[in-house]
């Protein structure tokens, strides 16, 4: 097990390299930082001013950069050449949230004012096109990810039309990362949302309600399956193995459950004595996790569950 330190500040965003040899993550009122795990230094603070937006803070798919959404726009950071740039997107409003696809060739991003819409882009050579764009004019559209396959995106929505819209319970959609059509829905059964997680092998989408893990199979369109035990500590954040064999979710008791997705019970629990964890990822190759606390500081550790 290792400590990483930044400054102090919640650890909001968290992903490992495609290779597992590098970490990067997002410290609020810190910025984006950059870990080489292959070697005991100090992280690299390769964007000192990233807002809450970089939450969604990824590597590339060769690994070679590190991108995440701020005010500014689509910041990506060459880490051979040590620079960073900005990718244009001409959208129809101000970018509130961007999802990059797993394989690198397409992105999905929110907008809202004066244009609230969800569009699906491209890359092509002559840059990022719009591929599809649906409006969410009437939607209150509170968490968007995509499915690590790249095929699927899994919001949780509700229309906010007619009297008292903030009254009504939110709907899981999945909808087509090709089109934005909606698929399927299912009842999600609160007014509040929480992190949404889909298994890479897309049998499951979870969603993290305060101490509830709600649990909907693949194409089910009725009540999720509601996971709690005795705990009255909230869960903040969940990531898949790549095997989508366990689910590991990070609590506000510093604790990691790890459940099993063959029956959801919680196999192991790890507590490494840090306090409140934010975030939580999981190794391309499902050998290291790595949670994040409120002080800036990220755990890293070896996995095996066999």
């Amino acid at each position: 097990m290792r400590v990483l330190r930044t400054g102090a500040g919640w650890v909001l965003g968290l992903q490992f390299s495609p290779d597992a040899r590098a970490l990067a993550a997002y410290v609020r009122g810190q910025g984006v930082f950059l870990w080489n795990l292959d070697a005991a230094g100090p992280p690299v603070c390769i964007s000192p001013r990233a807002s809450d937006r970089a939450e969604g803070v990824y590597f590339t798919p060769d690994g070679r950069g590190v991108g995440w959404l701020d005010y500014d726009g689509w910041n990506v950071y060459d880490r051979d050449a040590r620079r960073l740039s900005r990718v244009r997107l001409s959208g129809p409003g101000q970018i509130f949230r961007l999802l990059p696809g797993p394989a690198g060739d397409r992105v999905y991003t929110q907008h809202t004012f004066p244009q609230h819409a969800l569009v699906g882009w491209r890359a092509t050579p002559a840059g990022w096109e719009r591929d599809w764009e649906v409006t969410t004019r009437h939607l209150n559209v509170e968490q968007l990810t995509v499915s690590p396959a790249g095929d699927q995106l899994a919001v949780l929505t509700r229309p906010t039309t007619g009297p008292k819209w903030v009254d009504k319970h939110f709907v899981l959609e999945l909808r087509s990362a090709a089109s934005g059509r909606v698929l399927s829905s299912a009842p999600y059964p609160w007014k509040v949302t929480g992190p949404l997680v889909v298994a890479p092998d897309g049998r499951h989408v979870v969603g993290l309600h305060g101490m509830t893990v709600v649990v909907w199979a693949a194409g089910d369109r009725g009540d999720p399956a509601l996971v709690r035990d005795a705990s009255r500590n909230p869960f903040y954040a969940g990531a898949f193995d790549p095997l989508s064999r366990h689910l590991f979710a990070a609590r506000s008791d510093g604790t990691v459950h790890v459940f099993d997705a063959a029956g959801w019970g919680c196999r192991v629990r790890f507590d490494w004595g840090v306090g409140p964890l934010r975030t939580v990822a999981v190794s391309p190759d499902g050998t290291l996790a790595a949670a994040g606390n409120e002080r800036g500081e990220l755990v890293v550790w070896d996995v095996d569950l066999d």
